[in-house]
Parts: structure tokens; sequence; C-alpha cells
């Protein structure tokens, strides 16, 4: 019999269970996929193994929900932001994922601020038409750290519309987080995402971090305060052209906490 503590976050209803690196010895692919499920685990999209590096400096690690590499989350950035917070009574400190610089959080009030460098798009991605129920639609392929297959959707797409064309767009870009994205004007987008590894969520933070960085780079959106709507919620980005950077604010809650106990076997 394993147990283990641990902690569930949800932002943009997007959750996670936070536990210590020190855990990650118990985890396998079954394991994850057994925690992560609602029916006989805990249930959540993904699990986050948190590792302190040095002072206020940590060290993420993701496994989404089927067990794979999550790589990258900005929702689960932020979920385990705050609960290093909370651990640490601190409100600022540095965050790393594998294949990301390091990630600047800090706490205001009840919100989560993430800030990430502008990446250097030397060549702007080329456009991929593809055609969805006769309409003609531009899709992009953008990798933040994980890769994306970005949308821009007409408005007289409809959301039922994103469900339909999923098993066709990913023909086109399999293995990544696909998005529809809806430029509602100048400072405001919808974003619809189905994540790998999860399926479809209410709102998936990287899939708004890979939208302004191609959008800004299209000149699409100016510099500033764009808000973004998802269905979990909604999230202010600032796009900082001085110091190259795109800000994220949005909320992050802790669910429940407790005590895992199951016979745990570590055969994938």
């Amino acid at each position: 019999m394993k147990k283990f503590e641990y902690q569930k976050y949800h932002s943009l209803s997007n959750s996670f269970i936070i536990v210590d690196q020190e855990n990650l010895k118990l985890f396998s692919v079954k394991i994850a996929q057994q925690i992560c499920n609602i029916n006989v685990g805990i249930g959540a999209d993904g699990i986050i193994f948190v590792e302190k590096k040095k002072n206020q400096e940590y060290n993420l690690l993701i496994q989404n929900s089927d067990g794979s590499d999550g790589q990258f989350s900005g929702n689960g950035l932020r979920c385990a932001a705050a609960y290093i917070f909370e651990k640490e009574s601190i409100d600022q400190a540095f965050f790393n994922f594998s294949k990301k610089d390091s990630i600047f959080c800090k706490r205001k009030n009840s919100q989560i601020l993430s800030t990430f460098s502008l990446s250097k798009q030397e060549n702007l991605p080329k456009p991929t038409m593809i055609s969805i129920n006769d309409i003609e639609v531009a899709g992009y392929f953008i990798n933040i750290g994980n890769p994306h297959f970005i949308i821009i959707a007409p408005s007289q797409m409809k959301r039922d519309d994103y469900k339909n064309s999923l098993i066709k767009v990913l023909s086109i870009a399999p293995n990544h987080n696909i998005s529809w994205v809806q430029i509602i004007e100048n400072d405001l987008l919808f974003i619809k995402t189905y994540e790998r590894g999860v399926g479809f969520t209410q709102g998936c933070s990287s899939a708004i971090l890979a939208t302004l960085e191609l959008l800004h780079h299209q000149k699409a959106i100016s510099d500033g305060i764009i808000n973004i709507k998802t269905d979990g919620g909604n999230v202010e980005s600032l796009i900082d052209k001085k110091t190259e950077t795109i800000r994220l604010s949005a909320y992050a809650e802790l669910i429940c906490t407790g005590m895992y106990y199951k016979k745990l076997t570590t055969k994938a």
C-alpha cells in the first residue's frame, strides 16, 4: 500500500493534482490514468510534480490524464504557483518547465500573474487552409514549448462546427493542441481548445499564449491589454513591446487536499 499527500487546484476549470517531486517514483502511465480518472481516482486533467530548485525557484513536471508528458501548461503553472505561494507564504517565484525559459509568477489579490518572453519569430507560420462546412479557414502550426495548431475561425462558424471538424483537423495536425479562435474585437478574443492527452477543455492558457504570439507577429492585434474569453473563465493579457513579454492574469483556486491511499503498481 502506497500513499502520498496531494492538493487539487483548478484554473479556468482545468484541474491538476499537485504533488511533491519525491513521489514521482510511485507513478507510471497506468497510475496517472487511474488517479486522474474521476470514477476510480481523484479525478483531474493532469498531475504536476513540484521540485524546489533553490530559494523562490521551482521545477515543474506534468503528466496528462492519459499518462503522456504534458511538456507545458499555462493553467498548470498557475495552479502550481498558487500551491507554492500558500505553502511557502510567498507572493512571487520563478518556475521552470523542461522546454521553456524560466517563468516569473506573482500573486496579486486573487489573481496569478505569469510573465512570458515573446518568442523570436524569424519566419511567420504559413497558413494551412482547411474547408469546414464549406467555409475556408486558415490554421497555423506554432510551438511554444508544446505544439499547437491555431485555427482562425470566422464569425459565421458555430461552436458545434468546432467539435464536428475535430477528426478532420486532427488528421492534419496529429499530436497537437487544436484551438479555434474568434477575434470578436481588436482587444477581445474567444478561444476553444482540444488538448492532446486530455480532450476538449474549458480553457487552455498555453493555447492563449500561442494565439497571442501568432496574432502579435501577424500584427492582427495591438500591444496593450487583450481580454480572452473561454468557457472556463476570462483571462487578461498584457503585451509589452518594451520588455518583449506577454503577461497572463487569471485565477487559480484550491479544490481539495488529502492523502491518497491505494495499492499502486509501478508497471506501465
